[in-house]
């Protein structure tokens, strides 16, 4: 007798279309009433112990398993997305956008690269960010999980132009002289770790003194710079923050931009927080000078509310972030015509494998507009 193929489709569509109805009814509800319930309140240990099950190895109903998530996980959430939420900087998401990652979901393209629709929203949304940054058209930018990794690679390009080496091919011990980076000691603990993921080691970020305003204090780093050049270190990057973590503050970026075209330096922007500022008419000044980057990280899951997780980094410099990324193995070559022809986005940054989170993006941008007061 012959077996039957074996797959992950459904056995009954019908019955999937009517739990798959039930639960966009029981997502509705439950935002619709969220305003009635706790931010947040503690697990229960028996609702624990429900996470600690072995392995399963025999199928369950979907509507079993349905129930259990919607029992032992939706009333035990961080709170983030509730309007009395404070704690942290966090954005609350959007239901627009959690519909574009059910359609992203289903979509199911690798946005690796690829001749796809998929693939031209990402770079529409990429473009949209330049646009709102007020950076050329001719820079370029990639999608990220977060600010953490978009300033990772920001700092990626800034260690392979600043070198003076081929890091690519010699690494981190061919470097003459060590690298400095320069930041407040407002700046977001990310920026140590991509540093010392880089292998530069968390002593290459000299923290400078802030003002009474929190920012970046210009005189302290000037001094920092001459006295790290005397040294016989390699200064090679300020990091202008927009919008700390600890107090909102931003710093004077028109004057950082001034210091580093006049040192030879790299200027990046942590935009994580503040960036979106720039598309608001009464408040865009507060982060006047960001267009001036060399690079800005963004978060669109805070400010732009775009569900967890999405972030960006921009580069002016589109042939030297293509250069510090780039690579194909020979089962990757680029075509002229085909499904695998035209921009590789995996070539501006270190996925490969690369989920569909645009979408959420456009959608929600496509919904509301730029101009959309509160966004």
């Amino acid at each position: 007798m012959k077996n039957e193929e074996e797959t992950l489709d459904p056995s009954d569509w019908t019955e999937v279309r009517e739990l798959a109805h039930r639960m966009v009814e029981d997502a509705v509800r439950h935002l619709d009433e969220l305003r009635e319930r706790h931010v947040w309140q503690p697990i229960p240990e028996d609702v624990r112990a429900r996470f600690r099950t072995p392995l399963p190895t025999d199928p369950r109903p979907l509507g079993d398993v349905y129930e259990e998530l919607r029992t032992n996980m939706l009333p035990y959430a961080m709170g983030n997305i509730h309007p009395r939420f404070w704690g942290w900087y966090m954005g609350s998401g959007n239901f627009t956008g959690a519909l574009g990652d059910f359609l992203a979901a289903i979509d199911g393209s690798n946005l690796g690269g690829g001749s796809t629709a998929a693939a031209m929203i990402d770079m529409q949304v990429i473009d949209w960010f330049k646009e709102m940054m007020e950076f050329p058209s001719t820079a370029s930018g990639t999608l990220t999980s977060g600010g953490s990794v978009a300033n990772l690679l920001a700092h990626t390009i800034t260690r392979n132009m600043m070198a003076g080496v081929d890091v690519r091919a010699e690494g981190i011990l061919g470097l003459a002289r060590p690298l400095r980076f320069y930041a407040s000691d407002q700046v977001h603990s990310c920026h140590q770790k991509a540093l010392e993921t880089l292998g530069l080691g968390a002593r290459s970020l000299r923290m400078v003194p802030s003002d009474e305003r929190q920012r970046i204090d210009l005189s302290a780093l000037e001094a920092a710079i001459a006295e790290d050049r005397a040294a016989g270190l390699a200064p090679v990057c300020v990091i202008g923050t927009a919008g700390t973590t600890n107090t909102g503050a931003t710093d004077d970026l028109r004057a950082l931009a001034a210091i580093c075209r006049r040192e030879g330096l790299r200027f990046h922007v942590d935009g994580c927080i503040g960036a979106f500022l720039k598309i608001a008419p009464e408040n865009r000044a507060l982060v006047a000078g960001i267009e001036l980057a060399d690079s800005i990280a963004l978060d669109p899951h805070k400010w732009l509310h775009t569900p967890f997780e999405a972030g960006c980094v921009l580069v002016r410099d589109a042939e030297r972030h293509f250069e510090t990324f780039e690579m194909h193995g020979e089962y990757l070559q680029l075509q002229t015509r085909g499904m695998i022809a035209g921009k590789f986005l995996a070539d501006y940054g270190l996925e490969l494998s690369r989920g569909f989170k645009a979408l959420k993006i456009w959608m929600s941008l496509k919904e509301n507009g730029a101009a959309k007061p509160g966004v």
